[in-house]
């Protein structure tokens, strides 16, 4: 018998796979706490505060030409100078005052917004101001009769919004689901070149979905494969040392993943894509997105292709003497193969009562990649339990040498024995069409083309 090799000698020779998949979330955290915009409030609050002052400084070097100011003023510029100002991040006017003190606009690069009377008539340099379709930080020059004041976008606020009028930030999409502005100053204050408070920022509650930087989910998404891959090394390793050994690890192990990414963003926050968005498809607490439905639906065709692989390589058999082990044998093969086809059964079941997938195939232009997804969680359901029923039939098989009609019957009476006591349940009559379709699939499994060597 090979007893395999020891666990220290296994893991001594795949350390480097862990090792790699360490030094991926090391790179991902960097990434998503110092290098990604919307990440975290401080690196928002780095990049806001970076993209402010550029636009302060950039100010300050156009005013600082008083004969470009002047030309302004009288209207004596060309295509190529306008061009240049309309292209600015900012938005710029220049003003005069007429006789009687009133503001008189002279020049403008946007038709988008305009300052009010409380910008014009602030004594400070710069500040933080809401106007009609957003929020601005604004900067004034002062020279002689005239003036200078950008304004620098941060947020947009629309009233009416659609596709194109969307209410985000300047600096990047999407945080506006992750953050808030506010006049009162905190840890994430944002200011001016020259140190005046204009705005923070405060995080929404932990109830929002906090996203991952593309890159950083990217690493962590390859270091889980890594450790995956290191699993199934292991796992390979343990069942030449004992075949339930291997499948136990392999189980447990796969169980501890899953069971992680429902209670922690491992390996990142699934609830921030929409594949996991249960909107598209809820079932239960286990199934509550169609990703969660994909990453179950694999990791149980993993689990099957596994036990199936190494049942042939060790010629595994039940070897039973006594009456009783048959029969407690019989009922637990039975049982999974009832609780394999009704739980297939369900979740494909739900698949088109709870989901917004479509899969009206006639008709092209409803199809989308949800009904691609869709139909690789079919896939790896119908391959998985097809496998899984060639196992268990393989089994049982042996403490049936006559004919296969006797584990048929039992599964009948098990079967109805189960449903009697779901007989109030509305998912009744559809679990009985299931059973019947079990057993015509057990007819027809049992020839020799579908049967377990065979294949």
């Amino acid at each position: 018998m090979n007893k395999g090799t020891p666990f220290s000698k296994i893991l001594k020779k795949n350390i480097y796979l862990l090792l790699g998949a360490a030094w991926l979330v090391t790179i991902s955290f960097i990434i998503d706490n110092y290098w990604a915009a919307n990440s975290s409030a401080g690196a928002v609050q780095r990049k806001m505060s970076s993209y402010i002052q550029k636009q302060e400084n950039d100010f300050d070097t156009l005013t600082a030409d008083k004969k470009l100011i002047q030309r302004l003023a009288v209207k004596d510029y060309d295509e190529k100078l306008l061009k240049q100002l309309v292209e600015k991040k900012y938005f710029f006017f220049v003003y005069d005052k007429d006789d009687i003190g009133l503001y008189r606009l002279l020049f403008w690069n946007t038709q988008v917004v305009q300052p009010d009377g409380h910008v014009l008539t602030q004594d400070k340099k710069t500040g933080f101001q809401q106007l009609g379709n957003g929020w601005y930080v604004w900067r004034k020059l002062q020279e002689g009769n005239w003036t200078v004041i950008a304004l620098v976008p941060v947020k947009w606020n629309y009233s009416i919004t659609n596709e194109y009028l969307v209410n985000s930030y300047v600096t990047d999409n999407g945080l506006e689901n992750d953050f808030l502005l506010s006049e009162a100053e905190n840890e994430n204050t944002v200011r001016s070149k020259d140190g005046t408070f204009l705005f923070s920022l405060t995080q929404k509650s932990a109830a929002g979905v906090q996203g991952n930087n593309i890159v950083a989910a990217m690493f962590r998404i390859a270091a889980l494969i890594i450790v995956l891959m290191f699993i199934q090394v292991v796992a390979g390793n343990f069942v030449q040392q004992g075949f339930y050994k291997g499948v136990l690890f392999l189980v447990s192990a796969l169980m501890l993943v899953r069971l992680a990414s429902y209670f922690f963003p491992v390996p990142v926050n699934l609830r921030q894509y929409e594949l996991f968005d249960p909107r598209i498809y809820a079932a239960t607490a286990v199934f509550r997105s169609l990703g969660d439905l994909l990453i179950n639906a694999i990791f149980f065709l993993w689990i099957v292709l596994f036990v199936r692989h190494y049942m042939q390589e060790k010629g595994i058999a039940v070897k039973v003497k006594t009456t009783a082990a048959k029969f407690v044998v019989v009922l637990l093969g039975i049982l999974v193969l009832l609780g394999a086809a009704f739980g297939c059964g369900n979740v494909i079941r739900s698949m088109v009562a709870d989901s917004q997938i479509s899969f009206d195939v006639v008709n092209f232009f409803t199809l989308n990649i949800y009904t691609v997804v869709g139909f690789l969680v079919l896939g790896c359901l119908a391959i998985g339990f097809f496998l899984l029923s060639q196992i268990v039939v393989y089994l049982l098989q042996p403490l049936f040498p006559k004919s296969i009609m006797s584990l048929i019957l039992i599964v009948t009476i098990v079967g109805l024995a189960f449903l009697s006591f779901r007989i109030s349940h509305p998912g009744v009559i559809f679990e009985l069409n299931v059973l019947i379709w079990l057993l015509v699939y057990l007819l027809l499994l049992n020839t020799r083309k579908l049967y377990f060597f065979a294949s």
